[in-house]
């Protein structure tokens, strides 16, 4: 409806989940397809993958000198 409304002139404000008009990266999609040879197709920890939540901690550490343990740091879908 929305579209249809913009079609017809109108100025629409999307509140809506995005919609990306382009693709990944060309090496994050062979990331993921060597995951998936690997098979890597199962859920992560709830918390997210240990190592991203490392390199987290690093990356407060190095840009803003903050000592957060990884521990307290959790990587969602964001929803």
């Amino acid at each position: 409806m929305a579209a249809e409304l913009e079609q017809q002139g109108r100025h629409i404000i999307h509140m809506g989940i995005g919609e990306p008009d382009f693709t990944a990266a060309p090496s994050v999609v062979e990331a993921a397809m060597r995951a998936m040879a690997d098979g890597k197709m199962q859920y992560t920890s709830a918390t997210g993958i240990p190592a991203l939540r490392e390199a987290i901690a690093a990356h407060y550490q190095s840009i803003y000198g903050l000592c957060i343990a990884p521990s307290r740091i959790v990587v969602t879908a964001g929803a």
